[in-house]
């Protein structure tokens, strides 16, 4: 029973401690992600850290296709083989100022 008194206490001492460094930690960590970034410029790679296209004849080659969806200009390469882009993922909307296929339908019978 001792020993487990001893142990909470210890616990919230810590507790207490990290709670009034968690801004520090939160700084340093930015900082590793700084440094990180850097590095990863100064091999070749954008900051996302997904390569990027060297070779300028294909990336030039390569044409922007309008998703059927959002409209937004992409290159092809980002479009799927039906036209939309990953965000969109075939989800068509309707233009602003059109209606609806279920409201364009004549309903006198």
């Amino acid at each position: 029973m001792k020993y487990l008194i001893i142990i909470v206490i210890l616990l919230i001492i810590v507790a207490l401690i990290l709670r009034r460094l968690k801004p520090y930690l939160i700084i340093a960590r930015q900082m590793f992600g700084v440094v990180q970034t850097v590095r990863r410029m100064n091999n070749g790679m954008p900051p996302s850290g997904f390569p990027v296209n060297q070779n300028p004849a294909t990336r030039d080659a390569e044409k922007l296709v309008r998703c059927r969806a959002c409209q937004t200009w992409m290159p092809d390469s980002r479009l799927n083989g039906k036209g939309f882009c990953a965000k969109c993922e075939g989800e068509v909307k309707q233009p602003e100022g059109t209606k609806s296929k279920s409201l364009l339908k004549n309903t006198d019978v």
